[in-house]
């Protein structure tokens, strides 16, 4: 194997600080870009977030008055029959299947991809690195 003398080495070092000295102003520009983009989806994501917990609290607080008229007039209705444990047993059963669908629409909102243009774009990047190297 050869090594390269000093001045073809000195060929080689002054071309790569030349590609660097090209490359380096557009690499920056394309940096700050994707951070403008990271910025923008980050205040986009918060403002989602802000909607989600004050839907969630309206929905908590409305939730538990609802439920809580409701069982007290079902139980007045039904505490002197002999039905009152099947009453119950239905109050219950349509809580759990009220908790197992708030459950479900929780899931869904949360599975919204979060930074997808970000995430492309820096997936493009990495390809395209790996490509050039």
């Amino acid at each position: 194997m050869t090594r390269p003398s000093g001045q073809g080495l000195g060929i080689h070092l002054l071309k790569w600080l030349r590609f660097v000295q090209t490359s380096l102003p557009t690499l920056l520009d394309h940096t700050r870009l994707t951070l403008e983009l990271a910025d923008l989806e980050w205040q986009q994501e918060k403002k989602r977030l802000r909607r989600i917990m004050l839907m969630i609290a309206l929905a908590v607080i409305s939730g538990m008055f609802f439920v809580a008229v409701v069982t007290a007039v079902i139980m007045l209705l039904t505490w002197y029959t002999p039905y009152r444990f099947v009453a119950i047993a239905l109050l219950l059963l349509i809580y759990a299947l009220g908790v197992g669908l708030a459950i479900l629409r929780l899931r869904r909102l949360s599975d919204s991809e979060s930074f997808t243009a970000t995430r492309a774009e820096l997936a493009r990047d990495m390809a395209l690195f790996r490509d050039s190297t």
